[in-house]
């Protein structure tokens, strides 16, 4: 093989690590061998937007945006989640979001919590946390199930909020990490970059992030 080819292999190999990392602690097993119950938090958001488009968006609407994406890759990973055949029940995301919601806990700032007063909280043995960032909403039924587009300042642009962000495609990034509910350790994580084709729903995206890269989600049986 020519050096030229190695070098290839080489930044090529590099960039795919520098996209996409998992694992878990060696003695994952036995710290969670008494582990019944788990629960998906509603993921840490955000959405970037350029100087342009923020001109077309109020903030109050993008802190809405960025909280219905949260609670959409929550669901989609909850979703994959419960088909696949684990040791472990997974908590509907209904529930943990309506026990966060009876205790005041700011779901906004949910990775600056306490996981192991989450867990006690939500009565799980571990949670599942994260972080989603996106060139813009993971969904446009987001965008109108909130009214964003009618409340745009068109004239900036001459367009919508569709038109203004790039619908064709949607990149970002996601993490997510599995923390102990008595230790609040963090015993598995996994982040990968997102490209998110027109058409494809959210749970299309994190099933095929999860399919690519997670197969050694935990708790298998």
């Amino acid at each position: 093989m020519s050096n030229q080819k190695v070098f290839i292999l080489l930044l090529l190999g590099g960039m795919f690590l520098a996209c996409k990392s998992s694992g878990k602690v060696a003695n994952f097993d036995d710290v969670t061998s008494s582990h019944q119950r788990i629960a998906v938090l509603p993921l840490e958001s955000k959405i970037k937007l350029t100087d342009k488009q923020k001109v077309n968006v109020y903030n109050d609407e993008i802190s809405r945006l960025e909280l219905e994406q949260g609670k959409e890759v929550q669901e989609a990973v909850e979703r994959y989640l419960i088909n696949k055949k684990l040791r472990v029940t997974i908590q509907s995301s209904n529930m943990t979001n309506a026990k966060l919601k009876d205790n005041k806990i700011d779901i906004k700032n949910i990775q600056d919590q306490d996981y192991t007063k989450l867990a006690r909280l939500l009565g799980v043995d571990a949670v599942v946390a994260g972080y989603i960032e996106t060139e813009k909403p993971m969904t446009d039924a987001t965008a109108t199930a909130i009214d964003v587009a009618k409340r745009l300042e068109t004239a900036y642009l001459g367009t919508r909020f569709g038109a203004a962000v790039n619908t064709s495609t949607n990149k970002g990034k996601c993490t997510l990490s599995l923390f102990d509910g008595k230790t609040g350790d963090r015993l598995w994580t996994y982040s990968e970059d997102i490209e998110k084709s027109k058409g494809s729903t959210t749970s299309d995206v994190i099933n095929a992030l999860m399919n690519k890269g997670a197969r050694n989600f935990p708790y298998r049986k």
